[in-house]
């Protein structure tokens, strides 16, 4: 079940000099890499702008919407900045009958300017860029997955790629949550292009995906050559599990899956619901792996190999994000440490407070959680902590507000901690 988590934003004064004053909405403090998440995080790397640097879409399971963050190219690790505009056509008319949940992007009407397809609730919807490889514009067309659609229920994730070598791109839909009745949670199903590749017409074809199982709740694939032998290999994202990969050992034309546990061995298996993809990220010549988790964070994983033999090291600061456990966020500075900048603490919805130690500098701030100071502290539900020297002995205290439920009726109360 999609469920919502709180996270942290900044937002600074323009001037100080005259009123009104104008604000400006600042990502990097707590997302140093510019890129705000939400929950069910389905990432997806293209170069939107034809700059030569690869822009993030980010799926999710929150806002009904696809996000669009544009790289900045200041080198590694690389850092985007949100940008509304890309895709606002999109959601122009609102968010009925639109999806936010598995954006994909390809050259599927072969024109050299890539295309839009994100899946969810309402099916495969694509929308045909009819602008160009520097500027798109996006028109809906529904004829082209019509008849998919029919079949993949509610919750289907695309990947695409030319499957059997003729020219154009063929398609694997993994099935997620499969609501109201769909084809099985987890399984993948094949559709083969029997158009051309200006003009696809998707017919199921089971033979495309054979030796592919049922990976369990869900299955999120992705294609690409990861061997580089030329072929597109397999791999599948699901949850509280490892990644599955398959080789594909087979032909350009005919693919064989075989199963390989070892490329991604170093993957870590215990976050729920992830949504991998590839990108040469560090501009290497290799593919790096990354994938989003039900909550939000999103795992970057650099190939430290080659492009023949991968090996994936995982790199946290790529995409770290200051977010709290839960929800409920609330934001309280102070220097607590006495190191001459800021400390942050947050209150959450269970009543606990999470201290981020500032490991940066007053000018430029660079938070790390720790536990430590406020571990035995329970005030009840909704914490509200505010750093202040109540008592006037030159350190500080925290005042928390809280909620407290009385049998039928509500209130809150202020806890005080000297």
């Amino acid at each position: 079940m999609k469920r919502t988590v709180a996270a942290l934003a900044l937002v600074v004064a323009t001037s100080s000099l005259s009123f009104p004053r104008q604000w400006l909405k600042v990502d990097f403090v707590f997302n140093p890499s510019g890129v705000a998440v939400q929950n069910f995080s389905a990432p997806e790397f293209a170069d939107l702008d034809g700059d030569g640097y690869v822009d993030l879409l980010l799926g999710n399971g929150s806002s009904s919407r696809v996000d669009y963050f544009k790289n900045l190219s200041q080198g590694l690790p690389p850092r985007f900045q949100h940008d509304t505009s890309v895709l606002a056509s999109i959601y122009a008319g609102g968010i009925a009958g639109t999806n936010s949940d598995y954006p994909v992007v390809c050259d599927l009407d072969g024109d050299g300017d890539k295309d839009l397809l994100i899946g969810g609730y309402n099916g495969l919807l694509f929308y045909r860029n009819i602008g160009d490889t520097l500027a798109p514009q996006w028109q809906r067309i529904d004829t082209v997955f019509a008849q998919v659609n029919t079949l993949i229920g509610t919750d289907a994730k695309p990947a695409f790629a030319d499957l059997d070598g003729d020219g154009d791109l063929d398609l694997l839909a993994g099935i997620g949550e499969s609501l109201f009745g769909g084809p099985p949670a987890g399984i993948t199903l094949g559709f083969r292009n029997t158009g051309s590749a200006t003009s696809p017409r998707f017919i199921h074809d089971s033979t495309l995906v054979v030796g592919i199982p049922d990976v369990g709740l869900n299955s999120y694939p992705t294609l690409k050559d990861i061997d580089g032998d030329r072929d597109f290999d397999l791999l599948i994202g699901r949850d509280l599990a490892a990644l599955v990969y398959f080789r594909n050992t087979g032909a350009t034309t005919n693919p064989v899956w075989t199963g390989n546990s070892t490329t991604f061995a170093s993957i870590e298996a215990t976050t729920y619901w992830k949504q991998p993809t590839f990108c040469d990220i560090d501009r290497d010549g290799d593919f790096d792996l990354t994938y989003g988790t039900s909550d939000g964070t999103l795992y970057f994983y650099e190939n430290i190999g080659t492009p023949t033999t991968p090996q994936f090291q995982f790199r946290p600061s790529y995409f770290a994000v200051i977010r709290i456990d839960g929800n409920g966020a609330t934001v309280s500075l102070a220097d607590f440490d006495d190191d001459g900048d800021f400390d942050m603490v947050s209150g959450d919805w269970l009543g606990k407070f999470q201290y981020f130690r500032n490991d940066g500098t007053r000018f430029g701030p660079r938070f790390t959680k720790t536990t430590a100071s406020f571990s035995s502290i329970d005030v009840g539900l909704y914490s509200s902590p505010v750093f202040v020297d109540l008592d006037g002995d030159g350190d500080k205290d925290i005042v928390a507000g809280a909620l407290v439920i009385q049998r039928l009726w509500t209130s809150t109360e202020m806890v005080i901690m000297i």
